[in-house]
């Protein structure tokens, strides 16, 4: 029997991996992107002044995860960050699949 294939065709064993994506971007940066006329386009923001009050007040989650994986994209092309994405991805794929000791359903019923 072949092996399944997950998202993007990334083999799966049955078991679910988290892989957040931290992507950071220096203040004035997002400040020059968010006014492109590809935004508006796509219905997406484009208030200086909206995404200034959220860098003041919220910061990007971070996990703390093995699988977490953090890019600084303030002057990285974004062909360059998904193919990091995407190369993260795949070493994450690629490692032996760890099972849970006690599995989902058993925690359940306890």
């Amino acid at each position: 029997m072949p092996a399944r294939r997950g998202w993007a065709g990334w083999p799966v064993a049955g078991v679910r991996v988290f892989i957040p994506v931290r992507l950071l971007c220096d203040t004035e940066e997002i400040c020059r992107r968010i006014v492109s006329p590809e935004r508006s386009g796509l219905f997406k923001s484009t208030s200086v002044e909206w995404i200034r009050g959220r860098l003041e007040t919220e910061e990007v989650l971070d996990p703390h995860l093995a699988s977490t994986l953090t890019l600084d994209i303030t002057s990285m092309p974004s062909d360059e960050a998904a193919d990091r994405i995407l190369t993260h991805l795949a070493n994450i794929a690629s490692r032996p699949a760890k099972m849970p000791s006690t599995p989902r359903s058993a925690k359940r019923k306890q």
